[in-house]
């Protein structure tokens, strides 16, 4: 059962009490503010073509230092310009208009294909005043992880650093954020990552760059059966949202349960539609707190198992966290791999839906031409290469179900790789470094030098092919060998796929 929530059409001036932090671990007393954002969604015809942002920075820089300078993507991952796209920008200070240089580093840097950076040509005194313009994203620009503002239904939604340009050298430690959300339909409201309304966010004002942010007239949800989840609803879903909301519920409980060290956190989930073929797409920050998730206003070739894998897939890296390093076979890699088991151990799901989620990046792991390739070589590619990129998914998923089935069958079904995960996460939590040398200290613990070689052979050198047990993802998934053919090729390669066990009802793989 959920609560649909009404929030005021002004949310300027609520302060959220909950002071958001990077991860769901760290805590600190609640700053004073040394940077304010109003972000104002313009409206023509109707749709939000454009935000309008303004900034105050009321902290000046130390003595010496450089003057201040502010920096915006030149883009990202699925969104070709932002930089170029700002329009009107002002700065102004105590002493009046700051004169600006600008500078353009390219070059990858996570999902960002580099910065523009404007510096200012004097020392300034605060307040500085920031103001612009950046139009949204057209929705048919782009795939993968919404990045970009897109409109969406009568509102808008996006990240925090598909459009905002922010101070890049200040010494502020937390920002406000509010919405301005005058032009949207009576009833709107404006949510981000870290909450609704006015919002503090501890850290500098980068924080506000791995921050999913909704507003419009939106249907929020908030199940009593989940405490801490909130859903929103952004635009008309193709599918039944009383269905997606059971399963996201039930999702949000299920990892609570079963990883447990964060008990039952707080998680803003926001779907959004857009006006173009839906691609089941979504993005959640490791240990953010929520997930943005887009579909089109028809599923067109998506199927509904897809996107609520999917949904358990974003809300998984909440618990999941990161680890230190070059890590994408242990993030996606064990985000994949419970996204494609937990759901059938805990009766969410039935078996063809964590066949689909084997399958998927399983599938795209053995018939990859860069599936024994090594972890370095594969993290140099970037993220320009999709093919490429979604190899650690794969690689991470069926070595993920190998080691279970080795902690299962040594300790006759007692341990399992949940088991022996949660205690490193804890002390995670407390701030001992989770890296691929812990990993290595609990293989040789529990499994001994052996699992430390294979570790290193298929996982960071990729020199050995994986092939998980017949029932590594559980006991009503069997494993079976194909000929596949490799992707950009006609070439022909051996690989597997694990299918449905005629009769068999999922239960949890363990004694």
């Amino acid at each position: 059962m959920s609560s649909l929530s009404t929030v005021p059409r002004r949310l300027c001036g609520l302060l959220s009490l909950t002071l958001f932090a990077a991860a769901p671990w760290a805590s600190a007393a609640a700053p004073t503010p040394g940077l304010s954002v109003v972000v104002k969604p313009l409206v023509t015809n109707g749709k939000v073509e454009a935000l309008e942002v303004r900034q105050i920075l009321t902290k000046d820089l130390p003595a010496g230092d450089t003057p201040l300078r502010f920096r915006a993507p030149l883009g990202l991952f699925g969104v070709k310009t932002i930089a170029d796209k700002i329009t009107g920008l002002s700065v102004l200070d105590a002493n009046g208009p700051v004169p600006l240089t600008i500078e353009n580093k390219p070059g990858q840097v996570g999902p960002a294909t580099g910065f523009r950076y404007w510096q200012a040509a004097r020392k300034t005194v605060a307040p500085v005043t920031v103001s612009y313009r950046i139009p949204t994203q057209p929705a048919t620009e782009g795939g993968g992880p919404p990045y970009g503002m897109k409109a969406s239904g009568q509102g808008v939604s996006g990240s925090g650093l598909g459009f905002l340009l922010l101070p890049a050298n200040t010494t502020s430690t937390a920002t406000r954020f509010d919405w301005d959300l005058s032009e949207l339909p009576r009833g709107s409201i404006g949510a981000m990552t870290a909450g609704a309304g006015a919002t503090l966010l501890a850290g500098g004002p980068s924080e506000l760059d791995s921050q999913w942010m909704l507003a419009g007239p939106v249907q929020v949800h908030d199940p009593a059966s989940s405490p801490g989840l909130h859903v929103y609803f952004l635009g008309q879903q193709p599918f039944d949202r009383a269905d997606i909301l059971d399963f996201a519920t039930r999702s949000h409980a299920i990892l609570a349960s079963s990883l447990k060290y964060l008990g039952t956190p707080e998680y803003r989930l926001f779907i959004r539609s857009l006006d173009v073929p839906s691609y089941a797409t979504g993005t959640g920050r490791t240990a953010g707190g929520g997930a943005l998730l887009s579909t089109g206003t028809t599923l067109g070739g998506q199927s509904l198992d897809k996107f609520k894998n999917t949904v358990f897939h974003e809300m998984a890296h909440h618990w999941v966290g990161d680890l230190s390093g070059a890590g994408g076979w242990f993030v996606e890699g064990l985000t994949t791999y419970l996204s494609a088991t937990l759901p059938c151990e805990q009766g969410l799901a039935d078996a063809p839906f964590c066949a689909l989620g084997v399958n998927g990046f399983g599938g795209d792991y053995y018939r990859s031409p860069a599936r024994n390739w090594s972890l370095e070589r594969i993290d140099g590619i970037g993220s320009g290469d999709e093919n490429t990129r979604r190899v650690p998914y794969g690689r991470g998923l069926l070595y993920f179900g190998l080691v279970n089935s080795q902690l299962l069958a040594k300790s006759q079904g007692r341990r399992n790789v949940i088991d022996v995960l949660i205690p490193m996460f804890v002390d995670r939590s407390k701030g001992i470094r989770l890296d691929e040398a812990a990993w290595e200290t609990m293989l040789l613990r529990e499994l001994g030098q052996p699992a430390v070689d294979e570790f290193r052979a298929s996982v960071i050198e990729g020199s050995k092919t994986i092939v998980p047990p017949s029932d590594a993802f559980g006991p009503c998934l069997t494993r079976v060998a194909l000929t596949m053919t490799e992707i950009g090729s006609s070439r022909k390669v051996e690989g597997y796929e694990w299918r449905p066990v005629a009769g068999c009802n999922p239960r949890k793989n363990r004694t």
